[in-house]
């Protein structure tokens, strides 16, 4: 099933969403800290698409942080099809990421990425598309170990709490739906990546 249309206004929001959760969060994190402001540096893919990066350092409340979006596209390279197992023209990919490290180390860094993929063939019709993304709290010191504990049942001293159903994720993860006949979906590796930092070029 080709999606030509309906797709691309998808597409255009979640751009808007993605831009405007960033200021957001970037925002909020300002006024819990009170000291430290975001730095901004925009930069361009040579490939296709760019993103934008905020960095806040050394504040009151926290260490480093970095709130980061990308918008990027281009061509499908064998190195992609080789890695990804995917058949296609073009593909789009656009996301946002996030990393926070607060100074008191009993609270944790929180990690978190959601990216949406798209793929085309020759005549611009979206053959596939799929979201994907998580989020995890790591810990300087094992004090979450606990909570974590509670929110899994079933988990028991000395093992490594795991919610239910969850797979390679942190506390509350999520992972993009199985593709037909395939065990997994494909992930935005090194051949394609770009919906949660700075991206590599395809096929490099």
């Amino acid at each position: 099933m080709l999606y030509k249309t309906d797709t691309h206004a998808f597409r255009d929001r979640w751009i808007s969403y993605i831009h405007e959760l960033q200021d957001s969060i970037c925002q909020a994190l300002e006024d819990i800290d009170g000291q430290a402001k975001f730095i901004t540096d925009e930069w361009q893919r040579e490939g296709g698409g760019g993103g934008i990066t905020r960095v806040i350092a050394d504040g009151a409340v926290f260490e480093k942080g970095g709130v980061n979006t990308s918008v990027v596209w281009g061509k499908v390279t064998d190195t992609m099809r080789a890695q990804l197992k995917i058949e296609g023209s073009k593909w789009f990919a656009s996301g946002l990421s996030l990393v926070i490290h607060p100074l008191n180390p009993y609270v944790p860094t929180t990690h978190a990425n959601w990216r949406y993929f798209e793929l085309y063939d020759e005549q611009g019709n979206v053959t596939d598309r799929w979201f994907g993304g998580g989020s995890d709290l790591t810990p300087r010191w094992g004090v979450v170990c606990a909570a974590s504990r509670r929110l899994a049942p079933g988990g028991r001293p000395g093992t490594r709490p795991r919610a239910p159903g969850r797979r390679r994720a942190g506390v509350g993860g999520h992972h993009p739906p199985a593709r037909p006949g395939n065990a997994r979906r494909p992930r935005l590796g090194s051949a394609a990546r770009g919906a949660s930092s700075k991206p590599s070029r395809p096929g490099s």
